[in-house]
C-alpha cells in the first residue's frame, strides 16, 4: 500500500463508520484509554441509517420514544467528551495488515488520501440504501423524492405524502408523518400484509390512523412532475391496473444492501456480502487463522486478524438499533482480550 502524503494517524481503536455501532464502541473503548478514531463518510455528522429515523419507540430508557437525529447526536457527543476522534467526510479505499498494524487507506474532504494506522479496527459502517427502479425517480431526487426517513412532519402541510416500503423504519416514518396538518399519507407496501416484515405494535399504532391509507400489493411504476414531484403511478400487483396519484413528496424505504465491496477478498463474507465473524466462519478459515495466530477468532472478529465488525454490516445481525449497540461495545472486550494474547504471546506477521 503506498503512502499518503500526510502524516499517518495512529489509533489504538480505529472504527469505521459513525452509527449506533460505531459509536457505541468509540464511547466504550474511549473510557477505557483506548486511543480511539471513528471515521465517517457524512462529512458533518454521526448516525448512520438510525439517525435518519423519524422516530425510534423501543430503545431503552426513552418511554416516550425518541428521533434518530437526536439518539445518535447524544452518542456522538458522549464519545467525544470520553476522548474519540472525529473524522468526517472519509471514505475508505483499503485496509491490510502489515508490520506496522493495520493499514486503512481513505480519502477525506479536507486532508485529501489519508493512511489510519491501528492496532485495531472495527467495521461498522452498516448499509446503504437500495435504490428503487421507478422511471423518472433519480430525476426528482431532492425535489420531493428522497431515500430514507423524512425530517419531522411540522414541515408538511396539506399535502399528499408517499412512504414505498413495509418494514419497520418505513412505518414508523408513515406514521410520524400523520401527525402533519392536513396530510394525506400512503404506504406503497409490495408484500400481501405489513405483517410480513413490520412489528406488532407498528401495525396496530398505524391502523389506528385514518389518515394512513396501505397500498398493499403494490409497486411504485412512474413518477413525474414539472420542477417538482407532481405525480406518481403505481401498479397493483394482482391485477396489473395502473393508477395515477397526486403526489407532493415521496420517500423510498425499500431495505439496504452492506457497504463491503471495498474490502480485501480473504475478508469472509456470506452470500449477500455481510462479513461474518467469530464462530460463524466457515470450519477451513477458522483452521487456518487458528493454526496461524496460536488462538480462535474472537465473536466479533472476522477472518482478518485485528478485524473486527458489528452493527448491520454483519452477517445475521438483528437490525434493531439496540442490538447494534451491543455489538458494538461487546467488540471492544474482544479488542481487549486480543491485545492481551498479543502482549502474552507477541503479534503474528501475516503470511
Amino acid at each position: 500500500m503506498a503512502n499518503p502524503e500526510n502524516t499517518p494517524k495512529e489509533h489504538d481503536l480505529l472504527i469505521i463508520g459513525g452509527g449506533p455501532a460505531g459509536l457505541a464502541a468509540a464511547t466504550y473503548g474511549a473510557s477505557e484509554r483506548l486511543k480511539t478514531g471513528v471515521t465517517d463518510q457524512d462529512p458533518a455528522k454521526f448516525g448512520g441509517q438510525a439517525g435518519t429515523s423519524t422516530l425510534i419507540e423501543n430503545y431503552p430508557g426513552f418511554d416516550q420514544g425518541v428521533t434518530g437525529p437526536e439518539l445518535m447526536q447524544r452518542m456522538a457527543k458522549q464519545a467525544n467528551r470520553l476522548g474519540a476522534t472525529a473524522y468526517h467526510g472519509t471514505v475508505i479505499d483499503s485496509i491490510e495488515r502489515t508490520d506496522r498494524g493495520l493499514e486503512v487507506s481513505a480519502t477525506n474532504t479536507e486532508d485529501g488520501k489519508t493512511l489510519y494506522i491501528a492496532k485495531n479496527v472495527l467495521l461498522a459502517n452498516g448499509v446503504q440504501y437500495n435504490r428503487h427502479p421507478a422511471a423518472n425517480l433519480d430525476r426528482f431526487l431532492g425535489r420531493g423524492v428522497a431515500y430514507g426517513s423524512p425530517d419531522v412532519a411540522s414541515k408538511y402541510k396539506d399535502e399528499e405524502l408517499f412512504v414505498v416500503g413495509g418494514a419497520n423504519s418505513a412505518g414508523q416514518a408513515a406514521y410520524a408523518l400523520s401527525d402533519c396538518e392536513g396530510c394525506t399519507v400512503h404506504m406503497l407496501v409490495r408484500g400481501k400484509s405489513l405483517e410480513d416484515k413490520m412489528s406488532g405494535y407498528l401495525i396496530d399504532k398505524i391502523k389506528a390512523k385514518n389518515n394512513i391509507i396501505v397500498h398493499l400489493e403494490t409497486d411504485l411504476t412512474s413518477v413525474d412532475g414539472g420542477r417538482e414531484l407532481d405525480e406518481v403511478v403505481v401498479t397493483d400487483r394482482r391485477t396489473g391496473q395502473e393508477k395515477t396519484m397526486p403526489a407532493n413528496h415521496l420517500f423510498v424505504m425499500i431495505g439496504a444492501h452492506p457497504r463491503t465491496m471495498w474490502l480485501p477478498e480473504d475478508v469472509q463474507r456470506d452470500k449477500h456480502n455481510y462479513v461474518v465473524t467469530g464462530n460463524d466462519l466457515d470450519r477451513e478459515t477458522r483452521g487456518e487463522f487458528e493454526d496461524q495466530y496460536e488462538r480462535p477468532p474472537l465473536a466479533r472478529e472476522t477472518s482478518m486478524e485485528g478485524l473486527f465488525a458489528a452493527g448491520d454490516v454483519v452477517s445475521g445481525s438483528q437490525k434493531r438499533v439496540a442490538s447494534a449497540v451491543g455489538a458494538g461495545a461487546d467488540s471492544v472486550g474482544d479488542i481487549h482480550k486480543r491485545n492481551a494474547h498479543i502482549e502474552q504471546h507477541g503479534a503474528k506477521n501475516p503470511q
